[in-house]
């Protein structure tokens, strides 16, 4: 088999999906082994694997949004998606320590960032969100 850029391209990013998934531990039998196999599999199986991302985005939305590995559009769409998330969510992508122990000087913080977030428009949305979140 001919591999191009392209397909690498599509091979890194069915790469990175299927360690998530095997990291959520979504079919565990097919997602352990998918390493030990030949780039082919990636292929073969791509819709298999899109569609498990897919039906598990939502648990895997955090590990997307802070993997610099991840297509942009799908990160900003998952980033402008939090608008419509509370404080709490909000505080796992911006703080390494849980909302109910920061001290209230930092959840005030936090909540004058989330709702600035949430007041700007898309664009301005995501820059403030890099500048902001964890790394």
């Amino acid at each position: 088999m001919d591999i191009k850029i392209e397909d690498l391209c599509i091979i890194n990013e069915l790469k990175e999906k299927c360690s998530l998934l095997n990291n959520l531990k979504i079919d565990e039998e097919f997602y352990n082994y998918y390493f030990k196999n030949e780039i082919n599999f990636l292929l073969k199986f791509k819709e298999k694997i899109e569609r498990d991302f897919k039906d598990n985005i939502n648990d895997l939305k955090f590990d997307i949004i802070l993997n610099s590995k991840f297509h942009e559009d799908l990160k900003n769409k998952l980033i402008l998606s939090l608008k419509k998330e509370d404080l709490y969510d909000f505080n796992n992508y911006i703080n390494f320590i849980p909302f109910d122990m920061l001290k209230k000087s930092e959840k005030n913080k936090l909540e004058n960032q989330f709702n600035k977030f949430k007041k700007l428009n898309d664009w301005e949305s995501l820059v403030y969100f890099e500048r902001i979140r964890r790394r």
